[in-house]
């Protein structure tokens, strides 16, 4: 058995928060115990399998200034590290970009490997500023794997080394959908099926 810590920002709903909750299905299915820490304290919108241990932190916001910011930052991080250590992982995943320093930065000094994993596309997001660009080429190269949902996510993270990368695609239940649903397209025909939030950056 495995002891796996999973941790993210919120449960609030989404595409990497519905492949956590998929993930965290499949580890218990195959006897790994598992555990979900949030950032974010709120109703989830998302049910965890039953056996899942919950840690639901209130560590979330944000910041009125940068004395603020720091302060909030260090409680964030220790407060990571405090509900994760508990746990007694022997690996961390971590989804999405601000919530990947935070968990890499919590259990920095701790040789417990951190995975961290990206969702969405950056060059679909804002431009990041340079402070923040700066500190995710530190951060990352001491995660033991970045995951990427697709080969165009992962290029964009090319100046980590090849080993320290893996493209895992999102998963796709088939169980519960009928026919119809899992075959859309009259046989012999070709189309392309895309689902998600009419959103620019999900580049529709």
């Amino acid at each position: 058995m495995t002891r796996i810590t999973m941790v993210i920002y919120s449960l609030d709903g989404g595409g990497a928060e519905r492949v956590l909750v998929n993930l965290a299905s499949g580890f218990l299915q195959r006897g790994h115990s598992v555990s979900v820490i949030t950032l974010k304290r709120t109703a989830d919108f998302y049910t965890l399998p039953e056996g899942t241990h919950r840690i639901a932190l209130d560590v979330a916001g944000t910041s009125r200034n940068k004395v603020d910011a720091v302060y909030h930052n260090l409680r964030r991080i220790t407060l990571v590290r405090r509900a994760t250590l508990s746990t007694r992982p022997d690996v961390v995943i971590a989804f999405s970009d601000s919530t990947n320093v935070v968990t890499v930065l919590a259990l920095t000094g701790t040789r417990i490997p951190v995975i961290i994993t990206e969702h969405v596309d950056p060059a679909m997001l804002p431009p990041p500023n340079a402070i923040w660009r700066r500190l995710v080429r530190r951060i990352y190269p001491r995660a033991a794997k970045l995951v990427t949902v697709s080969k165009g996510v992962e290029s964009r993270f090319e100046w980590l080394p090849a080993h320290k990368r893996q493209t895992i695609h999102n998963p796709l239940l088939l169980n519960g959908l009928n026919a119809s649903a899992a075959r859309p397209c009259p046989p012999g025909e070709k189309c392309v099926m895309a689902m998600g939030r009419l959103v620019p950056v999900k580049g529709f």
